[in-house]
């Protein structure tokens, strides 16, 4: 699942990359309106969220990374990268995101990250 919270702006888009690889790896979500505050997904895409094309299959040890964004560029959001042994090691309803102006990304409960999220960012 792809979690985003918006702090400030908004996201029409998000964006999965192999890390490893950057640009030429990029897959991205497309939404018909302007998210402006909660939104989540299943990976391989919904209604709301359609899927450029397929998401590669996943292999050990290498590193993805997963942002909101806006077709036009106008906005974005923090990048949080992970492995599979990360997203493994999450229990259900807990997700992994970057702080604003942390060093390492953080696991905690959905809740929390909808309500804390934007602390750091204002």
């Amino acid at each position: 699942m792809v979690v985003v919270r918006v702090c400030e702006g908004y996201v029409d888009s998000a964006v999965f990359y192999v890390a490893d690889l950057g640009d030429k790896s990029m897959i991205s979500w497309s939404h018909d309106g302007s998210v402006t505050d909660f939104a989540a997904w299943p990976l391989a895409g919904d209604r709301e969220w359609r899927l450029a094309r397929p998401l590669p299959a996943w292999k050990a040890g290498w590193g993805y990374a997963v942002y909101g964004a806006t077709h036009d560029n106008r906005w974005s959001g923090t990048r949080v990268e992970c492995t599979p042994g990360d997203l493994g090691a999450l229990r259900p309803g807990q997700v992994r995101y970057q702080p604003f102006a942390a060093d390492s990304p953080k696991t905690t409960s959905l809740a929390s990250f909808q309500e804390h999220a934007c602390d750091s960012a204002h």
